[in-house]
Order: structure tokens, then C-alpha cells, then sequence
């Protein structure tokens, strides 16, 4: 699923939602002129998984400059590729067990 596929379902089930709600508060004169909430979880979403996928990617071609930088070899360096993934899934555990409390 592409992100504008699951922001233009978000944005289809807030309407949904709003249309809803418009009825009871026809008699309430409030303007809310904020962002609707899934609107905001889909786009903070997207961004939290843009920011990961961006710094999982960064170290794959800076792996041999970084080897030079710090005079240490290849085989070395390699290790990084194994703590990167292994402290990402420690952390999406993390937030899975958080989450679903």
C-alpha cells in the first residue's frame, strides 16, 4: 500500500466519521478548525517510517568510508549492520508491548 492510498482512506474514513457527528452538532455553534485525528496518527506514521527507512539506508554506502575513518576493516564494520537490525527489532518489541496497553 502507497502512503496516498492510506492517507486518502484515512481522509474517506474521517469524512465518514464527520458526517456522523455533524448531525448532533448542528445546534452547537464550536468552529474546529484542527486537524482531524487520524489525519494527524497517519501522517505522523508516515513520517516515523520515512525517518527509519531513511537511517537503516544511510549506512549501507557510507559503510567503507566510515571503515577508513575510524581504521578499522570491513569485516569489523559488518558488525554494524548486524546491531542496527537487531536493536530496531529490540525497539519495535518495545513499542509493540508498549502500544498495546
Amino acid at each position: 500500500m502507497s502512503f496516498t492510498y492510506l492517507l486518502s482512506l484515512t481522509i474517506a474514513q474521517e469524512r465518514a466519521s464527520r458526517r456522523e457527528t455533524d448531525a448532533e452538532e448542528l445546534n452547537t455553534n464550536e468552529n474546529k478548525t484542527c486537524i482531524p485525528r487520524r489525519v494527524l496518527i497517519t501522517v505522523l506514521y508516515c513520517g516515523c517510517f520515512f525517518s527509519f527507512g531513511t537511517t537503516m539506508a544511510i549506512l549501507g554506502p557510507t559503510l567503507i568510508e566510515l571503515g577508513h575513518l575510524v581504521h578499522h576493516g570491513l569485516d569489523m564494520m559488518s558488525w554494524l549492520f548486524f546491531t542496527q537490525a537487531a536493536y530496531a527489532l529490540l525497539g519495535a518489541s518495545v513499542a509493540g508491548i508498549l502500544l498495546d496497553r
